[in-house]
């Protein structure tokens, strides 16, 4: 699929915050992107963390380039935060901590905001992901599988 990295910590104190798309926050948790984002930077500069936001690209702009894993790759940032989202699982993917906020694809692979906040985040070995990534590809199905029921 991509290269997959062991996760290690760096010295930044910056957290990259990848929200998801604006309808996800009143469908599923009774909020909006904008109040999540507002909590989750108030309790990152209550804790000493800087931040950027990463907005999601439209799909003709997600090139080589522009996507997640190229802006970890600039070592800049030290994790990202988001919440039912991809992103968790392309973080740890690209050897970074993931952290998030509530339901994710990342499994126990990701750091939850509660361990985050004491100071621990997980840091899962190489293989460690692609068995999770094995996993997520291993229980995937095409709608139509399922609408006929193939899949059982």
């Amino acid at each position: 699929i991509a290269p997959v990295h062991s996760v290690s910590l760096t010295s930044s104190k910056t957290v990259l915050i990848v929200p998801s798309s604006e309808p996800n926050y009143p469908n599923y948790y009774g909020t909006t992107q904008r109040e999540w984002l507002r909590d989750v930077i108030q309790q990152l500069l209550d804790l000493g963390y800087d931040y950027e936001i990463r907005t999601k690209p439209g799909r003709k702009n997600r090139s080589k380039g522009n996507q997640l894993t190229d802006q970890l790759r600039s070592g800049k940032y030290l994790c990202t935060v988001s919440q039912h989202s991809v992103a968790a699982v392309e973080t740890v993917m690209a050897g970074y901590p993931a952290v998030v906020t509530g339901p994710h694809p990342a499994g126990e692979l990701a750091t939850p905001w509660r361990e985050f906040t004491q100071g621990h985040f997980r840091t899962p070995l190489g293989y460690e992901t692609v068995e999770w990534c094995d996993t997520l590809l291993g229980n995937c199905r095409h709608k139509r599988e399922i609408f006929e029921g193939s899949w059982k």
